[in-house]
């Protein structure tokens, strides 16, 4: 899951742009496959998500990312997709 607190701008736009990217970066996340891949996408960052929240609209905000018994930035295990949880604006 992932709450975003004291959004600025904190309009609807920038809520659904944030949602659809961070959506979109934890689908795009998968086990690595071959030992050789030259761009790993199998772990999830706390730090990359704060980018792509800024770049998709935000100018300030605090952000919590919570799993169940995991930290971050989390490496995807050899059978392990991620999907998104709840985003949360309050």
């Amino acid at each position: 899951d992932v709450d975003i607190t004291g959004l600025v701008p904190n309009t609807a736009a920038v809520r659904a742009a944030i949602t659809a990217e961070i959506s979109n970066y934890l689908y795009s996340r998968r086990p690595i496959i071959f030992p050789d891949d030259a761009n790993p996408k199998n772990s999830i960052s706390t730090s990359d998500i704060i980018t792509i929240a800024g770049l998709a609209g935000g100018r300030s905000f605090a952000l919590t990312i919570t799993s169940s018994g995991k930290t971050f930035p989390y490496t995807l295990l050899d059978n392990e997709l991620p999907k998104p949880g709840d985003i949360t604006f309050s």
